[in-house]
C-alpha cells in the first residue's frame, strides 16, 4: 500500500488568491479569447471566399452551356 505524503505546511491554502497568478490567468484567458476570435473570423472569411468561388464557377458553367 502506498503511503500518503504529509501536507506541506508552507504551501498556501487553495482559497488564498495570488494577485500575480490572477493577473497571469486573466491575461492568458484574454489572449486565448482574442486568438480564438481571430481564428474564427479568418475561418469565416475563408469559407466565404470558397462559397463565392463556387458560385462564380457555377455561373460560368451555366453561361457556357449552348442552348439547343
Amino acid at each position: 500500500m502506498l503511503a500518503q505524503k504529509p501536507a506541506d505546511a508552507t504551501a498556501p491554502a487553495p482559497t488564498q488568491a495570488d494577485p500575480a497568478l490572477d493577473s497571469l490567468s486573466a491575461y492568458a484567458r484574454a489572449l486565448h479569447d482574442y486568438t480564438l476570435h481571430l481564428w474564427i473570423e479568418s475561418l469565416r472569411q475563408a469559407e466565404e471566399r470558397t462559397r463565392r468561388k463556387a458560385e462564380l464557377k457555377m455561373q460560368h458553367k451555366d453561361a457556357t452551356v449552348i442552348p439547343t
